[in-house]
C-alpha cells in the first residue's frame, strides 16, 4: 500500500491497491482483483467498488487494467476543463455498458482511477430507432426499483379492463441500481420488453407471495434481443460449462445479498427460471451458498428436476413452482409433462402462448389454478378453449387430482 500526497485535495489523494496488502480487505474488496497488478484508486471510486456485486467488480476491473495499459486511447474522452482528466465508457459485455469510469494520470505517468460513476443515461430497456425497431445493443441487464403505485393483485379470474389495471398499477420510482435493495426479486422471462417485464414480474411476485402483500420488488431484468436471440441465449445457459452475462451477473447478485444478510424471495418465469438455474450452477461451482434465500418458479423454461437439484446443491429453497398444464413451454422445455397427452394439449395451446392476448394465454400470468383459467377464457369470451380446459377439469376431478 502507498500513500501519496498531491498538495491539491487532501494529504492522502489516493491509495495503491495490490493483491498482497491488507488495503483491500479494509474495503472489503477482494484482493484478489488487483492480482494484474497495482491499482491506484481515490476513495470515491474505491466506495462504489466496493459497493458492486463481484460479477459488476470483475468487469469494471478488467476496463481499469484496459485504460492503464492504454491510458491515451482514442475512445478516452478529455475533460472540457481538466486536460490531465479523462472519460472513459465501459464496454464490456455490451458495446455501450452501465458505468463511467473517470481518471487521470500524475506528472509521473501513473493512472489514478478518480470516480467510477453509474451511468444512469443508459436504462436498461430497448431504445427505439427512428424506424420503430430496438438495437440489441441498446439492452443491458440491469437491476430495477419497482413500486406498486396501487396494490392491484391477480388473485382470481380477471376481464380486460382489470388486465389492463394490473399493468397500469406498477412503475420505477428512481433511477438503475446495482443491488438488490428490497425484500424480493423477480427475473423476467424472453420477449418481455422493458415496461412489460416491470409489470408482470410485480404480477408475478405477489401471486408467489400472497401473504407478503408485495408493493415492491427489484426487477433483474433480462432484456430481449428478439425471440431467435432469446432462445440461443437459453440454449446456451441449459448446456454445461460457461453461462450468459446475465446469469454470471445474477449469481454475483444472489451471492452480494447473501454477504449483505438479505433474505430474499425471488421469483422466475419462463426464461427467468432457465437464467436462476445457470446462476445456481455457477454459484454451486464456486462452492458458494445462499441459505435462507427463497424461489418461486412460474411456466418454468428450465427442467424442474434440474432446478430443485442445484438449488439444494446451494441451500436455497423452493417454495412454489405454479405451471399451467395448458402451457407449451413447461411441458417441452421444463420437462413437467412430456406425455402424449400432455404435448397434445398444450400443443393445442400453442397459439394462445406465442400471441398477444395475455389474459387467454396459458403462460404469460401466474397460474392460479385450472379452474381460475376455465372462468377467465370464459370472461375474455373465449369459449372453444374454455370447454377443453373444461373437459380437462373433469377428467382431473374423476380421477380425484381435483377435488
Amino acid at each position: 500500500m502507498t500513500w501519496k500526497y498531491e498538495g491539491k485535495t487532501s494529504a492522502f489523494a489516493h491509495l495503491k491497491f495490490d493483491h498482497r496488502s491488507n488495503c483491500a480487505l479494509d474495503y472489503g474488496l477482494d484482493p484478489k482483483l488487483f492480482l494484474r497488478g497495482p491499482v491506484c484508486l481515490n476513495h470515491q471510486a474505491v466506495v462504489m467498488l466496493g459497493s458492486l456485486n463481484s460479477y459488476d467488480q470483475e468487469q469494471v476491473m478488467k476496463e481499469i487494467y484496459y485504460l492503464i495499459a492504454n491510458p491515451t486511447h482514442p475512445s478516452s474522452l478529455k475533460h472540457s476543463r481538466n486536460p490531465f482528466t479523462y472519460l472513459w465508457r465501459t464496454r464490456y459485455p455490451f458495446r455501450n455498458y452501465h458505468y463511467l469510469i473517470k481518471y487521470k494520470r500524475t506528472g509521473l505517468g501513473e493512472v489514478v482511477i478518480d470516480e467510477i460513476f453509474y451511468d444512469h443515461r443508459l436504462p436498461g430497456n430497448c431504445q427505439p430507432h427512428r424506424d420503430g425497431w430496438c438495437a440489441p445493443a441498446t439492452q443491458r441487464p440491469m437491476l430495477y426499483h419497482v413500486e406498486a403505485k396501487a396494490y392491484v393483485p391477480y388473485d382470481g379470474p380477471k376481464g380486460r379492463k382489470e388486465i389492463d389495471a394490473l399493468a397500469a398499477a406498477w412503475e420505477i420510482p428512481r433511477a438503475p441500481q446495482h443491488q438488490v435493495t428490497t425484500a424480493h426479486a423477480a427475473v423476467n422471462g424472453m420477449q418481455n420488453d422493458f415496461e412489460k417485464a416491470v409489470w408482470l414480474m410485480g404480477v408475478h411476485s405477489q401471486a408467489a407471495y400472497s401473504a407478503d402483500q408485495v408493493r415492491e420488488y427489484t426487477l433483474v431484468h433480462n432484456p430481449t434481443d428478439g425471440g431467435l436471440l432469446d432462445g440461443i441465449e437459453s440454449a446456451f445457459d441449459k448446456r454445461q460449462g460457461q453461462k450468459s452475462h446475465n446469469a454470471q451477473q445474477l449469481a454475483a447478485v444472489m451471492q452480494q445479498c447473501q454477504q449483505q444478510g438479505r433474505r430474499v424471495k425471488w421469483t422466475a418465469h419462463s426464461q427467468g427460471a432457465i437464467i436462476v438455474c445457470a446462476a445456481l450452477e455457477e454459484l454451486h461451482k464456486r462452492g458458494m451458498r445462499i441459505p435462507g434465500q427463497l424461489l418461486a418458479i412460474h411456466g418454468s423454461g428450465a427442467n424442474i428436476e434440474r432446478l430443485h437439484n442445484k438449488a439444494t446443491a446451494v441451500g436455497m429453497e423452493i417454495v412454489r413452482v405454479a405451471n399451467n398444464p395448458f402451457d407449451l413451454v413447461p411441458n417441452l422445455f421444463g420437462n413437467v409433462d412430456r406425455s402424449l397427452s400432455g404435448l397434445r394439449r398444450s400443443m393445442a395451446f400453442r397459439g394462445l402462448v406465442f400471441g398477444n392476448d395475455i389474459g387467454a394465454s396459458p403462460h404469460t400470468l401466474p397460474y392460479l389454478g385450472a379452474e381460475t383459467y376455465h372462468t377467465q377464457l370464459q370472461l375474455l369470451g373465449n369459449h372453444d378453449k374454455a370447454r377443453q380446459v373444461g373437459r380437462y377439469i373433469e377428467q382431473q376431478i374423476k380421477k380425484g387430482i381435483i377435488t
